[in-house]
Parts: C-alpha cells; sequence; structure tokens
C-alpha cells in the first residue's frame, strides 16, 4: 500500500479509480494503526503529505486533524502531512487548535510544524511548552520535553535555560541528563 501510494506520488501514470482506491486505503490504514507513533503509520502520513496532485487529499487530512474522534498522535500526524501540502493559515489554525492538549512527543512534531509556518506558530508552541513546566504537577519529564522543543524551535537561550534546570535536578533520570545534553 506504501508503495503503490509513493508510485501515485510520484506522478505514475494509474487510472484515476486505482488512485482513488490508494488513497482511500492509506486514510483507512493511518486512522486505524494501533500504534500511531509507529515507523508505519508515520510513513503512511509522509505518503499522503506528498500527494501534491490530488486535491481531494487536503481537506481529507484537515478533516482528520479536526476529528476528535481519533488519537491526538493521529490528529497531529494529519496535520503535519496537510501542512506538507497546504502550509498557510489553515495549518496554523489546526495547530492552535491542537495544542492545548499536545504533550511529549506530539509536541516536539508540533515544533517542526511551526517552525515551517513561521514565527507566530512558533510563539504558539513555545507558550505551550512553557504552559506544561508550568503546572502544578509538572516535572523534570516535562521540562526535558520542553527543552527539547524550544531546540527544535530554534530558541537557544529557552533551551539552555530549561536544560540546566533538568541537569540541576536530583530527580533527572539518566535518559533526562542525557536528552538535555544534546
Amino acid at each position: 500500500l506504501l508503495f503503490a501510494g509513493r508510485l501515485v506520488a510520484e506522478g505514475v501514470s494509474v487510472p484515476d479509480n486505482v488512485a482513488i482506491r490508494v488513497i482511500d486505503r492509506l486514510f483507512v490504514w493511518v486512522r486505524n494503526v494501533d500504534d500511531p507513533l509507529s515507523g508505519w503509520a508515520k510513513e503512511g502520513f509522509e505518503v499522503l503529505g506528498s500527494l501534491f496532485d490530488h486535491p481531494a487529499v487536503s481537506p481529507r487530512l484537515d478533516s482528520l486533524a479536526g476529528d476528535t474522534n481519533v488519537g491526538l498522535s493521529c490528529r497531529v500526524s494529519a496535520l503535519e502531512a496537510f501542512e506538507q501540502l497546504r502550509g498557510g493559515e489553515r495549518a496554523q489554525l489546526l495547530l492552535a487548535e491542537l495544542l492545548p492538549s499536545v504533550y511529549g512527543q506530539s509536541l516536539h512534531q508540533c515544533a517542526r510544524i511551526a517552525v515551517r509556518l513561521g514565527q507566530a506558530a512558533i510563539d504558539m508552541v513555545k507558550r505551550r511548552a512553557l504552559q506544561m513546566v508550568e503546572e502544578p504537577d509538572s516535572d523534570t519529564n516535562e521540562r526535558t520535553d520542553a527543552a527539547e522543543v524550544m531546540r527544535i524551535l530554534g530558541l537557544v537561550t529557552e533551551a539552555g535555560n530549561l536544560a540546566r534546570s533538568v541537569l540541576e535536578d536530583a530527580k533527572s533520570t539518566p535518559l533526562q541528563l542525557e536528552r538535555v545534553a544534546e
């Protein structure tokens, strides 16, 4: 299925009904992958995000990104694919809609999207990362994630300050120390 999707994305000549069937199956697949953070789901969204010649893909990605009946990581991946196809104001609006619920690896993904969208999106993701750190139950894990997000956003000072707070905290795990040292 992924190979067929890549062929369609590359412009290999196939009948329209075959292209539509491949796209339909890709959407069913990425929506229903058991582990949305797996390489399979990621690759499926990469294929969907490369289908520039198929105008029906963008609205379906937009719809999937806004669908509250699917997992958050699936919605963020749909947003990333949508942003690759369309970018712009609608992608920024979807990002703003998703951010209040985003944390962990999905926030890293949002940071990469924000870098491509520009300063307003970067500011939104920065605010979300700092909100996570300020929550009452925040710990070194949230500060580690926030430091990595700031690094992705290119905010060196903020990344350094957060990394320093993790390095100075006796409760930091070896993995967290390793992550912020990068």
